[in-house]
């Protein structure tokens, strides 16, 4: 399997061309039809570390019984040299002449084990909401939680807390991984809203006024419903 156009030239083996990034997708198929067969699939970092994210991710959490070769030369290559998720810092491609810049964007690691940590987690998503409120840019928050219904535990929230704190945080350790915060642009950047604003909650304004502001006519009042917070959709977010 392989995501390398001309690799067929170069390898004395049956080929089978696939779309960038699926490659182990198509491998764990061939795999399991023939079980008997070596199958290997050879990818480029743009390939693998960027489109094919969730496909080598899940074949590696599947355990698929394939060998995955990885080519990184930091570069889209294959396509014009494109910035890739490998890309150096300070190097130059094709999308990015004036050279890559560092990732600044901050990303912490939290869990709702005790009260402590549960503090922790209401500072960082409060954070993460101000960096995008000032228009800094992204923001991550991963937030380690217990899940006693499903783990088979009781009403008692005590229990899985502490299973929380006892085998998940040795597993998936808390930790600030960055917090670097750039300055923005005062120039092109609006002013921040406040907090308030972005939550949907009263401001002291607001909290005066009796009438609901005017609304037009043309437009309806619409709704946001998000779901999905479960551990799947996570493995999916990339």
């Amino acid at each position: 399997m392989n995501c390398s156009v001309f690799a067929y030239y170069y390898f004395d083996a049956g080929h089978v061309q696939v779309a960038h990034g699926r490659a182990p997708a198509a491998a764990t198929g061939i795999k399991r039809a023939c079980p008997d067969k070596v199958v290997i699939s050879y990818q480029g970092d743009g390939d693998l570390a960027a489109i094919g994210t969730a496909e080598i991710v899940h074949a590696a959490n599947r355990g698929e019984k394939i060998s995955v070769f990885f080519v990184n030369n930091a570069i889209y290559g294959m396509t014009g040299g494109q910035m890739a998720p490998t890309t150096l810092v300070g190097q130059k491609t094709t999308t990015s002449p004036c050279a890559l810049a560092t990732l600044e964007a901050p990303i912490e690691r939290v869990a709702l084990s005790d009260n402590k940590n549960i503090m922790n987690g209401r500072r960082a998503i409060c954070k993460a909401l101000e960096i995008q409120r000032d228009g800094i840019g992204f923001s991550f928050v991963e937030i380690l939680s217990p899940c006693p219904t499903i783990w088979g535990m009781d009403a008692d929230p005590a229990p899985a807390r502490k299973r929380v704190a006892e085998q998940m945080i040795p597993v998936f350790p808390l930790q600030v991984f960055r917090d670097r915060k750039p300055e923005s642009d005062t120039e092109t950047t609006p002013p921040p809203r406040p907090m308030e604003e972005i939550l949907g909650l009263p401001t002291e304004k607001s909290a005066l006024t009796t009438e609901p502001p005017a609304r037009s006519r043309e437009f309806q009042r619409l709704t946001v419903r998000i779901a999905g917070f479960g551990g799947q959709g996570v493995l999916l977010l990339g």
